[in-house]
Order: structure tokens, then C-alpha cells, then sequence
């Protein structure tokens, strides 16, 4: 298995650039960014919350399990392509970024994004959806 590692901090502004941009492409009638984020978390919470109104995390979960499931049933996509969105960030070669296993893909390119998300919010000011939701 070949490990993941972020070179520089030009990739981490990288991941966060582009996941705002997935952000306004996904949400095209928000008026910016900040509008985006706050119709994200609304979706985030009515795709995850249940009838008692509050998120709930099963044993051994986390805040990014949770942003992961979202991710993946919403189907929330910017990239084509996640491992040559790896391998580009990540500064690979063709032969390398072979070597990345499928899960280990997706895995990462989701952490990469609960990452650039965690940002993004600190960047604007806001709060992450585990600061604004009850979760039990």
C-alpha cells in the first residue's frame, strides 16, 4: 500500500481552493462562498439527521465518517477522476499513482476534502457542521 503525503503548503491551498470551487460549481445559485457553505450544512444535515433532529454517529465513527457518507450519497463531485487528482497533488508518476489501491483512493481523496472543508470554514469564520448540530 502506498502512502499518502502532501508536499508543500501550495497543495493544502490547493485542496481548499478546490473544494470551494466544488462548492460554487454543486451550489451555482449561491450568491458566494459563504452561501454555499451554509446551504452545504443545511443538506448535510437533512441527508444525516433523524427524526430527533440531531445527528447521530454509530460506535467508532467520527465527524469525518459522517462528512465521507454525505459525500458519497450525495455523490458531491468536482473531479472526474480521484486518482489523477492524487497524483497531481501529490506530484506522481503514471507508475506511481498505479500503485494507489482503489479504497485507499477514495479514502483519501474524502479525508482530503473533510481537510480542505475544515478549512475553508476556518478561512471564512464559520462554524463546521459538528460546531452547529447536535450530535449524539
Amino acid at each position: 500500500m502506498k502512502k499518502f503525503n502532501l508536499r508543500n503548503k501550495q497543495s493544502i491551498a490547493k485542496i481548499v481552493k478546490d473544494f470551494e470551487t466544488m462548492l460554487m460549481e454543486n451550489y451555482e445559485d449561491a450568491k458566494d462562498t459563504e452561501e454555499a457553505l451554509e446551504i452545504f450544512h443545511i443538506d448535510l444535515f437533512n441527508s444525516q439527521a433523524r427524526s430527533d433532529g440531531k445527528l447521530h454517529l454509530a460506535r467508532g465513527e467520527s465527524m469525518q465518517d459522517l462528512f465521507t457518507y454525505f459525500m458519497d450519497s450525495f455523490d458531491i463531485r468536482y473531479y472526474d477522476d480521484e486518482r489523477e487528482y492524487l497524483k497531481k497533488l501529490y506530484q506522481e508518476t503514471d507508475e506511481e499513482a498505479e500503485k494507489f489501491e482503489d479504497d485507499q483512493v477514495n479514502k483519501q481523496f474524502r479525508y482530503l476534502q473533510y481537510v480542505a472543508y475544515k478549512a475553508l470554514c476556518k478561512k471564512l469564520n464559520k462554524k463546521t457542521f459538528d460546531e452547529i448540530y447536535e450530535i449524539v
